[in-house]
């Protein structure tokens, strides 16, 4: 860095935020008068500057005040020398549980908290590792009137047990699961309503909504009741919308999970509704193409949980895949994902690479990185190693070399 003395502790200042450390830069200072430049009658001062050098070699050089532009760049040649960490602090005023899902989609980081009802998304500024946008969403915001005005149920018996319903802590639509797109925000969304059995028998039932936010106009907002007529199939059991798992918008059509809970087999999982100007309407079972399997422990009333990212949807303890976006399923080795004969693995995420497929795994307290070809064979297995102690509960690909973790209530960022 060549400044000046006087300069240093201001500069310093204005690099925290970048977070670069101490030992990333050293100094070169100069005179007062190296900055003021004569030019005829006129007085010009010149700006400090920065010299980037790896390995003893002259990389780059930038004015001082292009450092944000700059950032990335110099990032990229710290880590190649080294394992890279860095840490965001998600603000305060956005508090977070355990019981949350993380989607990631290029800058943009979305967060859906079941334990809180909302739904927190977050944008990372392209040139500054800063948040720049953040949009929270909670149930407890929503109108119910938007709900009613649906005419999913009768509305009647429902104002009339309102009140009760509230009591019994079954009064709020409650955020089940979110999809982003480049566009918009999109909320599963479920409402608990009453259904009256004669005399004086009530039972609660649910109906599932979507709610749609515009990202360009936050007052441009949708609310759509998910109807599942048809979803009853007599010779092929009794599928069950699964709103707490993960739905897929494509192409004006709308694929929600469901489960079939009378077949102990794992057969089929998404649904295609067709989104149209009203309600999302039932098409078809989508085919599990890839062949049924079992999973031990349905029996025991345990459904396979399921997650998302841009191009997948996936199994967290099966190793079944869906890419959604080349509409390609595939089912992987269970036999590769061990660890000194552990099999209790859970699938955190996957990525393509080029025609590699990468998955992020975790055993215990053990993150393992897998590498397949386009022929869906093992290439490699290695334990992705921790430059410090991370919660590894929500780790996910940020790309194939780097991931993120929510660890303390930051986002960390890390690359080995």
């Amino acid at each position: 860095m060549v400044t000046t003395k006087k300069a240093q502790p201001f500069i310093e200042e204005m690099l925290e935020p970048h977070q670069f450390r101490k030992d990333d830069f050293t100094w070169s200072f100069v005179e007062n008068d190296f900055f003021i430049r004569k030019n005829g009658d006129k007085v010009d001062l010149c700006p400090s500057y920065c010299l980037v050098y790896l390995n003893g070699l002259k990389k780059d050089s930038f004015l001082l005040k292009a450092i944000q532009s700059n950032v990335s760049k110099v990032n990229a040649m710290k880590g190649s020398s080294g394992p890279q960490l860095m840490r965001i602090a998600v603000p305060d005023s956005i508090k977070l549980s355990d019981r949350i899902d993380v989607y990631v989609k290029g800058n943009v980081i979305n967060i859906q908290d079941d334990l809180l009802n909302k739904n927190v998304y977050l944008r990372m500024d392209n040139k500054r590792p800063v948040i720049s946008e953040a949009i929270v969403i909670k149930g407890s915001e929503f109108n119910i009137q938007d709900f009613l005005a649906n005419n999913c149920f009768d509305t009647t018996v429902y104002r009339k047990s309102r009140k009760t319903l509230i009591a019994n802590g079954a009064g709020l639509p409650a955020i089940e699961s979110a999809f982003v797109t480049d566009s918009a925000i999109h909320l599963m969304t479920s409402l608990y309503y009453p259904i009256p059995k004669g005399g004086n028998d009530t039972v609660l039932s649910q109906k599932n909504f979507i709610y749609t936010r515009s990202l360009s106009d936050s007052k441009k907002t949708s609310l759509q009741c998910v109807v599942t007529d048809g979803l009853y199939e007599p010779l092929s059991g009794k599928y069950v919308l699964n709103p707490s798992m993960p739905f897929i918008i494509k192409d004006s059509r709308a694929y929600f999970s469901v489960s079939d809970y009378e077949d102990p087999l794992e057969k089929e999982f998404l649904a295609e509704f067709k989104l149209s100007a009203l309600k999302p309407k039932f098409v078809a079972i989508v085919p599990n193409t890839t062949g049924p399997f079992r999973y031990a422990k349905k029996s025991e009333g345990f459904m396979l949980n399921k997650r998302l990212n841009k191009n997948f949807y996936f199994s967290t303890q099966h190793p079944y895949f869906y890419d959604y976006l080349r509409n390609e399923q595939f089912q992987l080795n269970p036999a590769d994902f061990t660890l000194n004969f552990r099999r209790d693995y859970y699938i955190q995420d996957v990525i393509r690479s080029g025609e590699n497929i990468q998955l992020l795994y975790s055993i215990g307290s053990h993150l393992i990185k897998n590498t397949y070809d386009k022929d869906k064979k093992l290439l490699s297995s290695e334990e992705v190693v921790l430059r410090e102690e991370l919660d590894i509960t929500h780790a996910k690909f940020l790309t194939a070399d780097s991931y993120l973790f929510l660890d303390k209530g930051d986002l960390v960022f890390y690359r080995p």
